[in-house]
């Protein structure tokens, strides 16, 4: 099944422009990057900051789209430690070893952070300071970006045009 082990990181940040109140602004956003590990198929999320709530709600979106994978695999990131906190994810590391989880997320639904645990996700973190050990990430971190930059509108992009660009590099 497509997405069972999956790797994630995080792009960005890019600026989209959006109007308020007339007056034009720009808006930082950054990019979620799924990709299942055996086929190389990718998903891409939008994400408005890079806390661990928006974290997160990416991955909800991405497991009801593509399925919940069974093994996770990211770098350090504070918000991917927080949520296999979290989640209860299981790691070669002891969960002391994990950053503590405050409310810092913020009030999250109950139901959500059940059903994300209750598919026992195993997650898998390279070892810190040593980026090559997510390379092929990065790989297609570099090949999504390049296609963002073929877009010759992409620093005037609203979320909507942005979003449009994400489904067609997807495609």
């Amino acid at each position: 099944q497509p997405f069972t082990y999956t790797g994630v990181d995080y792009a960005g940040p890019f600026n989209l422009r959006y109007s308020e109140d007339g007056v034009e602004k720009d808006k930082k956003v950054w990019l979620a990057l799924f990709e299942c590990m055996a086929t190389r198929l990718i998903h891409l999320e939008l994400a408005r900051d890079i806390s661990t709530h928006t974290f997160v709600n990416c991955l909800r979106r991405f497991g009801f789209r593509r399925g919940f994978p069974r093994v996770i695999y990211s770098d350090n990131g504070t918000n991917f430690t927080k949520t296999a906190k979290l989640l209860g994810a299981t790691d070669s590391r002891s969960t002391s070893d994990l950053p503590s989880c405050s409310r810092e997320v913020g009030e999250f639904d109950e139901e959500i952070l059940q059903t994300l645990a209750s598919r026992g996700v195993e997650w898998r973190f390279n070892t810190p300071y040593a980026p090559q050990q997510g390379g092929h990430f990065e790989r297609l971190i570099g090949a999504v970006k390049a296609h963002l930059v073929s877009e010759k509108r992409v620093y005037k992009m609203n979320e909507d045009e942005f979003n449009r660009v994400l489904c067609s590099i997807e495609a």
